[in-house]
């Protein structure tokens, strides 16, 4: 007696390829959607130093004038975005890479939002420049972030 030998993949073997490939390119997506986060916030940080050296220069530069005056009184009232706020130095490119650009920061701020400059301390002219980080980092868990004189970054309480 003759047997017939078929060639090819039986469809249990087919489903079980097309399972592993599926749980395989989740388990990509998941960790390049983690490393993307993760560019985000370092984005961010080197935003906000990069943003607070240009502060610093131009106060050392014009004897401390880059944050005096209505222009920033003005801006803080309104919560605007710091790309919309600051004059004497132009921010128009220095936005989150996420956040859309009508969401400024503020405390209580619980997804990517714009850089907003802040008030640090109501008697004197000391700002700070508030931003939102998405993962844990070494500074601390997710959430609004501030830079402030001095150019610490520490966590915004509530």
């Amino acid at each position: 007696m003759q047997t017939k030998k078929y060639q090819g993949f039986t469809f249990v073997e087919i489903l079980v390829t097309i399972a592993i490939i599926g749980v395989l390119s989740t388990v990509v997506a998941v960790s390049i959607q983690n490393a993307r986060i993760k560019a985000y916030d370092a984005r961010r940080i080197t935003d906000m130093k990069a943003v607070y050296a240009s502060l610093e220069a131009y106060d050392v530069d014009n004897h401390g004038t880059s944050l005096e005056g209505a222009n920033a009184n003005e801006c803080v009232a309104a919560g605007q975005p710091l790309f919309q706020c600051i004059k004497p130095i132009n921010f128009s490119i220095v936005f989150d890479p996420v956040a859309k650009k009508d969401t400024p920061c503020v405390a209580g701020s619980t997804s990517p939002c714009q850089y907003a400059l802040g008030k640090s301390d109501p008697k004197t002219d000391d700002y700070e420049i508030l931003f939102y980080l998405q993962l844990k980092t070494p500074l601390g868990e997710s959430g609004v972030y501030k830079i402030k004189t001095g150019g610490q970054i520490e966590r915004v309480t509530q």
